[in-house]
């Protein structure tokens, strides 16, 4: 996985935690490839591939997604153009788009939000 920030290019470096929760920082920030989270997170930039967090996951406002997000729950506040999946509840903000698929046990989809695609609820 390569990260890129104003046009350094760091290889191989690994984006996982051990602490309660996580960042992935900075407007700008672009990271190719899949990010893993064993504690909270909030994505804060582009990730080009899935996200998959064992607890909650954010993708902020303004912060985009190509693939996928799972996690325990899941906040979108930002674009998710592969789906949003978790194993408890999934919350899409009223400026968040999301594409492809919406499934958790619990769905909350606020007015203003766009999403298109299968919605899965229980």
């Amino acid at each position: 996985m390569g990260i890129e920030r104003e046009g350094d290019r760091p290889q191989n470096l690994v984006v996982s935690t051990e602490e309660k929760s996580a960042g992935i920082p900075g407007k700008g920030l672009q990271i190719w490839g899949d990010v893993r989270l064993s504690a909270d997170g909030v994505i804060q930039g582009t990730v080009q591939g899935s996200v998959w967090g064992k607890e909650k996951v954010i993708v902020s406002e303004d912060s985009q997604v190509s693939g996928s997000v799972e996690g325990s729950d899941v906040r979108v506040d930002g674009v998710v153009q592969g789906g949003v999946s978790a194993r408890g509840r999934v919350w899409v903000g009223n400026r968040a788009k999301v594409r492809l698929r919406c499934a958790g046990r619990a769905v909350r989809i606020e007015p203003g939000a766009e999403f298109r695609g299968e919605l899965q609820v229980g």
